[in-house]
């Protein structure tokens, strides 16, 4: 196994850094594992952490949902656990089966409970000595994408997206061409977006063999399709082009593990990442802070993470609100009135605004929402040329499907979806 493999397939099988705090805060109230197991699972549940952090997970006895989500939670938990005890936060007694959190376990507790950036920058300084993943990531991102500040993708298509309903799927012709079709539109993506070349070998040989040992297609063209594996087919064909672009970017790692540390670099605040970019089919992915081999002196938007044994540094892109004001009001005006433009209404998505102003401006997630709370809070007491109209709907293009998997966007207090912005004496306008 190589090196790269093994920094990125250490992370145990988990998403959320709260779970930390949460097992830490278990073991604190019951040293016995099975008790402090139930009050993880408790835990977890009452912070609506699992499939839907968002969406509390319905449990029926009698379909068996209850057993199914237990086993689930008894796998994170041992999980957690083995990762708590590879940072030296717990120690475990197998003997009498208790659990002691250590003294860096008992300082992260705290850290949780009082203070949640330090918490954060304690488990960055954790992972990152222990695994170096990412370091690793930045290092890929900014080599493989540089005039693009470390933007990559990974493209996602379904045959309606490439111009194909489901009812024209009545031969095996029409899955080729979807495939054909699938992988032209990834080569026009990737230099579109990153700026880079990618060259097609033996992709669809490779892909239409794998569907072929399937048995989901043959290579009679005339052939009937049987749509009950069209989506098979389509999901089979999205998992390779992942699974390839990976290996086009140079990083040798199973996807899950890819998606665990990418997902952790975000709640840390490294990197951002969605797959609701607007007018993008899939997920992007780019850096918020760097690698440097020197210390950014007069470097004010930079903050200093942690150094590395090999002389280089990590520095968190963090802007000064004073530093940014007109600039974030100037940006989040600019993408609004453009999007009012296509939309042709007042109100339209925060997130979709969220994610381009992060974007086009290279900051977090989190600092977009308390430089919004700031904006809003100016708005609200008049003290500034604009006004800022927030609300909690959805809009009428919005699917359940896609609001639950969006993370909330708390301004003043409140979860906020929509949002209208206009100068003052305008609003009627």
């Amino acid at each position: 196994m190589s090196d790269d493999l093994i920094v990125l397939q250490y992370a145990k099988r988990f998403y959320f850094i709260e779970y930390y705090a949460l097992l830490l805060e278990a073991i604190n109230k019951y040293s016995i594992v099975a008790q402090a197991q139930t009050e993880f699972i408790y835990q977890k549940n009452s912070h609506y952490l699992g499939l839907s952090r968002y969406r509390k997970i319905s449990s029926n006895i009698e379909d068996g949902t209850l057993l199914k989500s237990k086993d689930q939670y008894e796998y994170t938990f041992s999980q957690v656990l083995l990762e708590c005890k590879n940072f030296n936060l717990v120690q475990e007694d197998k003997q009498t089966k208790t659990l002691l959190l250590t003294i860096d376990g008992s300082k992260l507790l705290t850290a949780y409970k009082n203070n949640k950036l330090q918490y954060k920058e304690i488990l960055l300084q954790l992972m990152e000595r222990k695994y170096n993943a990412f370091s690793y990531l930045l290092d890929k991102f900014y080599k493989i994408s540089p005039k693009k500040s470390g933007l990559i993708i990974f493209p996602n298509y379904s045959p309606n997206d490439l111009g194909f309903s489901k009812s024209e799927f009545l031969t095996v012709g029409i899955v080729h061409k979807y495939i054909k079709k699938y992988e032209q539109r990834i080569v026009d993506d990737i230099k579109k977006y990153i700026n880079q070349n990618y060259k097609i070998t033996n992709e669809t040989s490779e892909l239409i063999a794998e569907l072929k040992n399937k048995n989901y297609i043959s290579d009679n063209f005339q052939e009937s399709f049987n749509l009950k594996k069209y989506n098979a087919v389509v999901r089979k064909t999205q998992i390779f082009w992942r699974n390839r672009l990976l290996n086009f970017y140079g990083i040798n790692s199973r996807w899950q593990s890819f998606e665990i540390w990418i997902y952790r670099a975000k709640q840390l605040g490294i990197l951002n990442t969605t797959p609701f970019y607007p007018d993008f089919l899939g997920q992007i992915i780019y850096p918020v802070s760097v690698i440097t081999t020197k210390e950014l002196i007069n470097k004010p938007d930079y903050r200093f993470v942690l150094n590395y044994k090999n002389e280089k540094y990590l520095y968190k892109r963090e802007v000064q609100w004073e530093r940014i004001e007109n600039d974030f009001f100037n940006e989040l005006w600019n993408v609004y009135t453009e999007l009012k433009k296509r939309n042709r209404i007042n109100f339209l998505s925060l997130h979709n605004i969220k994610e381009i102003v992060c974007y086009n401006l290279k900051i977090s997630y989190e600092q977009f929402s308390e430089f919004l709370n700031k904006a809003y809070e100016k708005s609200l007491n008049s003290n500034t040329s604009y006004t800022i109209s927030l609300e909690a709907d959805k809009l009428p293009e919005e699917t359940n499907a896609i609001y639950i998997k969006r993370e909330p966007i708390f301004i003043n207090g409140k979860n906020r979806n929509i949002i209208s912005l206009s100068y003052r004496g305008q609003e009627n306008e």
